[in-house]
């Protein structure tokens, strides 16, 4: 789906083994590994293994060295051994056999009793074992994405604690297998914290299913850690299901408040999902249906099938990125079974998502909610005809249900429709789809371009979950901010977020990423072509003036989206407090000094990139 160019400046968000190959088969492998080398079995294997031949080898010993007599005296002779009860007669040579089972036998019991202990001591012997822990990752839930996580943290990482509240929790046994401690208990309670070494830890995650529970872990770290003035730094990692309430955390004291030793994030598992989708695949640039030629699309259109969590994310990744030349930004229509109601409740707690419109002087809204029954193929269908219209065709699917089967069913009814009846579709269209579990559920249907979106396998990895690249560029346009403010002479106390990346508010934060993530729509806009260069960059590629005019409307376009997202509106006044800004308003009305530093932006792209050590060339 995308061309050797794009996938160089993905890996500077994704890495390398996400853009070239999926990671499922050969990591699967890797844990069929881990678990059969983590088994405990072998323990009582070897222990049964050593009473049979320490039985055997006694007895026939003892046989031979009596010569002869009553089974049960030889069987009492030899079960004494066990027991280190063996007694030599003076003048008698002791034969093989026997010097082999009296010690053996021996072996075999204390080998008996020090795996007994260990059993019946195996809370105080892990108790032990976790105050020894340094630099380790500590886990708050245990569910299928923490599962993933701690297994692929696992594969750099040797401590790794996992605190769960369910005794009979299912992939519990599944985390002892790889070497992974477990400690059952009450998330609230602050102790469990301090049991898992949370002073001396590297890495906490609060990732339970309930959104307070997470923020409470995350105080309670943060608490102990104001207590005990541990040097080391703790990066904790925040999941937060819920958009608003992300939205509202994202303004919480513990975020405001900087601490040397404690560094917190919050995420939102969708959120990436979302944020890789539209990296990885290209919504504005297709190939015609022979798929011959690609085709730039002058304004995409996105159907969005299922309408729950995810459903919104992809919506609001959609709305913040989808901002072209000429004026043009993404359609999306929304098909689901009470899609009209969920509508109206989402641009009820969204109303900024309405003012985009104003942006591109249209009175028609760049969204629409269709109803469709998914598990009626003609309802679909009309759905299809009423929505591919000849101003707005089809570009693209994106199928969120949350339910594996039912996303690869409606997806597999869709291609049959779309092959089957009278709808005009222009393009090769991409098809992703939700499968969180098991990118090899189903054979891709070979005629359409069909991309699972938000495996664990690639979306809970360590790099993703803590930012590590999915940041790097965002923390550079970060950092090109500060230094463009200190170089007019700023200080922290004029420039509210004149801070290291650390210490940003979780909403700033993801105003870098979203800006970062737009990166590949305006170069392929003016046709940039990257490559990754072998040696440090030292000459930046510079935009012309006609690029940097229309990569300059695109960005303010695409900030004045972000900014109604999440509340702000216009007034003649700026308010932070308020959220006000005086513009939101279309480029062209906007004051030059404020088009200047849109410009200023672009012109840092090119610096940016270079620092990455890309190479950018204008197609010819």
């Amino acid at each position: 789906m995308n061309s050797s160019q794009d996938n160089e400046l993905l890996k500077a968000f994704i890495p390398d083994n996400f853009v070239e190959e999926p990671s499922g088969k050969e990591f699967e492998r890797k844990l069929s590994k881990s678990l059969r080398r983590g088994s405990k079995g072998i323990d009582f294997i070897i222990a049964i293994v050593g009473f049979g031949l320490g039985l055997i080898f006694g007895y026939i010993g003892f046989y031979r060295y009596l010569g002869g007599g009553n089974f049960f005296d030889i069987l009492y002779e030899t079960l004494k051994l066990f027991v280190f009860a063996f007694e030599m007669e003076e003048g008698k040579t002791l034969l093989w056999d026997l010097n082999l089972a009296r010690f053996l036998c021996p072996a075999a019991t204390t080998y008996s009793f020090v795996l007994a202990f260990a059993i019946f001591f195996k809370e105080k012997i892990t108790d032990f074992q976790l105050k020894l822990f340094s630099n380790h990752i500590i886990i708050c839930g245990l569910n299928k994405w923490t599962a993933q996580l701690a297994v692929d943290f696992r594969r750099t990482e040797r401590q790794i604690i996992v605190i769960t509240d369910d005794e009979a929790n299912p992939y519990r046994s599944k985390m002892q297998n790889i070497g992974v401690k477990i400690i059952v208990g009450s998330y609230s309670d602050i102790f469990n914290l301090i049991k898992a070494g949370v002073t001396k830890a590297k890495f906490l995650l609060a990732f339970t299913k309930d959104d307070s529970m997470n923020m409470e872990i995350a105080i309670n770290a943060q608490k102990i850690l104001t207590h005990k003035k541990s040097q080391k730094t703790l990066k904790c990692f925040i999941h937060i299901f819920d958009k608003e309430l992300y939205d509202g955390f994202s303004e919480h004291d513990i975020f405001e408040e900087s601490q040397d030793n404690f560094e917190s994030t919050l995420f939102n598992i969708y959120q990436n999902d979302a944020r890789i989708l539209f990296l990885v695949n290209q919504f504005e640039t297709l190939l015609d249906k022979d798929k011959k030629v690609k085709v730039k699309v002058e304004q995409p259109h996105l159907v969005i099938m299922g309408f729950e969590g995810l459903g919104e994310t992809v919506f609001l990744q959609a709305t913040r990125i989808g901002h072209y030349p000429n004026s043009k930004t993404i359609k999306i229509t929304v098909m689901d079974v009470n899609a009209v109601q969920k509508g109206e409740e989402f641009l009820f707690r969204y109303p900024g998502i309405k003012e985009i419109a104003k942006l591109y002087g249209k009175e028609d809204i760049h969204y629409s909610f269709v109803n469709a029954d998914f598990s009626d193929p003609q309802t679909i269908e009309e759905g299809l005809k009423i929505i591919n219209t000849e101003d707005y065709p089809i570009t693209g699917f994106v199928v969120c249900l949350e339910d594996e089967n039912d996303s690869i069913k409606l997806s597999l009814d869709v291609m049959s429709i779309i092959e089957n009846r009278e709808i005009p579709i222009k393009f090769h269209l991409p098809f992703a789809i939700y499968l969180d579990e098991n990118e090899d559920l189903f054979k891709l249907p070979k005629n359409y371009d069909v991309t699972p979106f938000g495996l664990l396998t690639r979306n809970c990895t360590r790099e993703i979950v803590t930012q590590e690249d999915l940041d790097k560029i965002a923390k550079l346009i970060h950092e090109s901010f500060c230094e463009s403010q200190r170089l007019l002479g700023k200080t922290s106390k004029e420039i509210q977020y004149l801070l290291p990346w650390k210490d940003l508010p979780p909403h700033i934060k993801d105003s870098n990423r979203y800006q970062a993530d737009h990166y590949l729509i305006k170069l392929r806009a003016i046709g940039i072509n990257l490559q990754k260069s072998k040696t440090t960059v030292k000459d930046y590629y510079q935009f012309n003036e006609h690029d940097i005019d229309i990569l300059a409307e695109m960005e303010h376009n695409r900030w004045c989206a972000e900014r109604w997202i999440v509340g702000w509106k216009y007034s003649e006044i700026k308010n932070k407090d308020k959220k006000e800004s005086p513009v939101l308003l279309p480029y062209h009305a906007i004051p030059d000094e404020e088009k200047n530093k849109d410009k200023e932006f672009i012109r840092y792209m090119t610096k940016i990139l270079g620092k990455l050590n890309f190479v950018l060339k204008k197609e010819k």
